[in-house]
């Protein structure tokens, strides 16, 4: 596994990504950690937010589109950044139920990236290189 978990990669307009992992287990997780850090420059706060979350999906990019886009949604919606994966069970055949939690904004932080959607756009795993990529649009 490479030491650091993601890199911002060049695009001309949106947020180009990469997210490295050596599992399938250890993409969700990263993409749990590198989220907050997209939004924030210092994402730091007390949890005081908790979510379970069921992933399933075909494929390790469909699992992934789908929890950024319930990162988002609850970011959106209810002003809440999640910001750590507190538990992961289950497996790519059968889903995962992920537990997650996160912290209320205050409403006075300065994002670094209004992120609208995660896009199928770029997104790829690949698995053997141990890395994901993923565009976002702002």
């Amino acid at each position: 596994m490479k030491s650091r978990i993601f890199e911002f990669l060049e695009h001309t307009s949106d947020l180009f990504v990469r997210i490295y992992a050596d599992s399938v287990e250890s993409l969700i997780r990263n993409c749990v950690y590198t989220f907050p850090r997209l939004v924030l420059d210092h994402p730091d706060g007390i949890p005081d937010f908790t979510r379970s979350l069921d992933l399933k999906g075909d494929t390790p990019e469909e699992m992934v589109l789908d929890l950024f886009s319930e990162l988002i949604v609850v970011l959106d919606s209810e002003n809440v950044l999640i910001s750590n994966l507190d538990s992961l069970s289950g497996s790519m055949d059968d889903g995962f139920t992920a537990i997650l939690s996160g912290f209320h904004l205050k409403g006075d932080e300065e994002y670094s990236n209004v992120i609208k959607a995660a896009t199928r756009h770029e997104l790829r795993y690949y698995e053997e290189d141990g890395f994901l990529t993923v565009l976002f649009d702002l």
